[in-house]
């Protein structure tokens, strides 16, 4: 695993909506379980894709996506 996963966090307030697996694939997917997004086991965190990541935490509705 890349340790810029701890750069991306999805927390708790997620609510499943999927906007940022639907921006951000390469990074965030849907938990089928949980019916919640987290980060991509195997996630790419190319300057693009973090940018990409970035556009998706921005899209949140609710502020659950963190990027440091």
């Amino acid at each position: 695993m890349n340790n810029d996963s701890k750069k991306v966090v999805v927390n708790d307030a997620c609510i499943g909506c999927g906007i940022c697996a639907t921006i951000a694939s390469e990074v965030f997917e849907m938990n089928s379980e949980t019916n919640k997004s987290e980060v991509r086991k195997d996630a790419d965190f190319s300057e693009e894709n973090l940018a990409k990541a970035k556009a998706g935490a921005e899209a949140c509705p609710v502020g659950a996506i963190k990027i440091e």
